[in-house]
């Protein structure tokens, strides 16, 4: 018998990574929610990459009592697919100073507290025990408004 199919429940699973920012310390530890996954094969190649997207964060310091969220502000995404690549989406206020930097491990990468370098980054999913398929209109409603057998 098949094993049932599972999904990633992305309302509990995250992205976490270690980065050296100047003045961070050694309690630096940011996660961010995963919002969407995909996998891509290129022809001739024998595996598919997964790629994950982090939800959009607040720029700011961890662990301090005082200016948590950097001035001006700056909204942060990053998508990676390995341990080796990744790419870093900043949106500014004023538009002026956004990023998009698609950057190897360790290479710098600009930042409020001065240039940082990413040293590792992982997916941490938890997974939906059981699936079902839904199909139809009918059954696409029910399960978006939480009624049996959806419940």
């Amino acid at each position: 018998m098949a094993a049932a199919p599972t999904a990633i429940d992305y309302g509990s699973s995250y992205l976490f990574f270690r980065d050296t920012p100047n003045g961070a310390g050694e309690n630096h530890t940011p996660r961010a929610l995963i919002d969407a996954s995909c996998s891509l094969q290129p022809p001739g190649a024998a595996e598919p990459t997964r790629f994950y997207a982090g939800c959009p964060c607040a720029t700011e310091r961890m662990y301090t009592e005082t200016g948590l969220i950097h001035e001006p502000m700056a909204e942060f995404r990053f998508i990676f697919a390995t341990d080796e690549q990744f790419l870093m989406l900043k949106w500014h206020a004023d538009g002026e100073n956004d990023v998009r930097a698609a950057r190897w491990k360790s290479e710098t990468m600009p930042g409020k507290l001065g240039d940082a370098h990413l040293d590792a980054f992982w997916p941490k999913l938890r997974h939906h025990p059981r699936m079902r398929r839904i199909e139809g209109y009918a059954q696409i409603r029910a399960a978006h408004m939480c009624e049996p057998p959806y419940t």
